[in-house]
């Protein structure tokens, strides 16, 4: 049994069998010892060792991974309301409303646009 490092997709598994991972792919039982530390995201293959990636690299993932989530919290949100038409009327009611106050206080009303900008900014808020 090894252990194995994915050059692409960065996946690391322990104990696997070694004939059914291509060297081609993999990086086998390749020393670790150094990343003890590293979360396995921040891990690079650079040949056949698997090395920290840099800062730059880092910020590249981590800025990756937020997209994702993000995009998944909007399309489960779109989802939902798709799916829940009381929900959805919710929304709706609670967007007049804002808008007859805004109105009222002298302020403009809030465009669709602006209310999906708003709560995708509320979104990513909450993801970071």
């Amino acid at each position: 049994m090894a252990n194995v490092f994915n050059r692409t997709t960065r996946v690391y598994k322990k104990s696997v069998n070694t004939p059914e991972y291509p060297t081609s792919e993999w990086i086998i039982n390749p020393d670790v010892s150094a990343l003890a530390n590293v979360p396995v995201k921040y891990w690079k293959a650079t040949g056949d060792l698997v090395e920290e990636m840099t800062q730059a690299e880092k910020d590249a993932v981590d800025t990756e991974l937020t997209t994702r989530r993000r995009a998944a919290m909007l399309a489960q949100a779109e989802a939902t309301f798709q799916n829940d038409p009381v929900q959805l009327a919710v929304v709706k009611l609670f967007f007049k409303e804002i808008n007859k106050l805004r109105v009222k206080n002298g302020d403009p009303a809030y465009t669709v646009n602006q209310f999906n900008n708003a709560l995708q900014a509320e979104l990513e808020a909450s993801v970071a």
